[in-house]
């Protein structure tokens, strides 16, 4: 964490230290401020000509995982099964499975109970949707063709553990689905924990982060590749998540994975 260092601002040709706790203030403070805000032209305008980047990577996602289910006569993509590991509000669920033409009656979402702005949304998901408990996920064994986690498995604790039970839940051949972080350096640490400690402070509202911050551990491809390997999930394709901007890789270090269960 930068907790108990300091970040340096330059303004007006004078240098003021602030600490992390005046930097989330200030960032809580002036977040609802109009002058820090998009009007909905500008928003409207700029859907109208570019997807968002989620959007991008569904679509480019989606098309590696056709081709990859193209070559298999045992799956038929409108029959398949899917689940989706915090679905958080479902909207990458649900574009998910309408860009691959998965029935809507097969979409399943989970996650844990206390799951940040979307919590009060779960009655209302457009899909199948049960919590997580005790690390353990809500299904009998070998329910699901697809299973996908986006950007969650990074803040796990029993991590092995979990991993068993993903592998256990998809049926053998199916196809599992990670979106992870790509961490290499302590740089590439420093850069997560300052995006975890924003988007706490700013969408989940939570006022002493500093204090008792998320649990965060952080592995790069190779490494998610090995863990998932330990509990019968092989490597089929991986790719950089890139953004709208030039094509440039995320500043996040992000990429995507398949593995299908052996």
């Amino acid at each position: 964490m930068i907790n108990k260092h300091f970040l340096t601002l330059h303004k007006n040709e004078q240098i003021k230290i602030f600490t992390d706790k005046q930097f989330v203030d200030f960032i809580q403070e002036h977040n609802n401020k109009k002058e820090y805000k998009k009007s909905k032209n500008d928003t409207d305008n700029i859907k109208s000509h570019l997807c968002s980047d989620q959007e991008m990577l569904i679509e480019l996602i989606t098309i590696q995982l056709k081709i990859i289910l193209k070559k298999r006569r045992d799956i038929q993509i409108s029959n398949m099964s899917y689940l989706d590991i915090g679905c958080g509000n479902a909207f990458k669920t649900k574009k998910i499975a309408k860009d691959m033409g998965i029935s809507k009656n097969k979409v399943y979402g989970t996650n844990i109970e206390a799951w940040g702005p979307y919590q009060k949304n779960k009655s209302s998901l457009g899909i199948h949707f049960e919590y997580i408990k005790n690390n353990t996920l809500p299904y009998e064994d070998e329910s699901f063709d697809f299973i996908s986690s986006i950007f969650n498995l990074h803040h796990v604790e029993k991590l092995p553990d979990f991993l068993r039970e993903i592998s256990r839940v998809l049926k053998k051949g199916g196809i599992f689905l990670l979106i992870e972080h790509d961490i290499y350096s302590d740089y590439d640490i420093l850069i997560i924990n300052i995006q975890h400690l924003l988007y706490s402070s700013l969408y989940d509202k939570k006022q002493n982060f500093l204090d008792n911050p998320d649990y965060v551990y952080l592995y790069n491809q190779f490494e998610w590749g090995y863990l998932l390997k330990q509990v019968g999930l092989n490597y089929i394709y991986s790719a950089p998540i890139i953004t709208n901007n030039l094509y440039m890789p995320r500043y996040d270090n992000r990429f995507f994975g398949f593995y299908q269960k052996i």
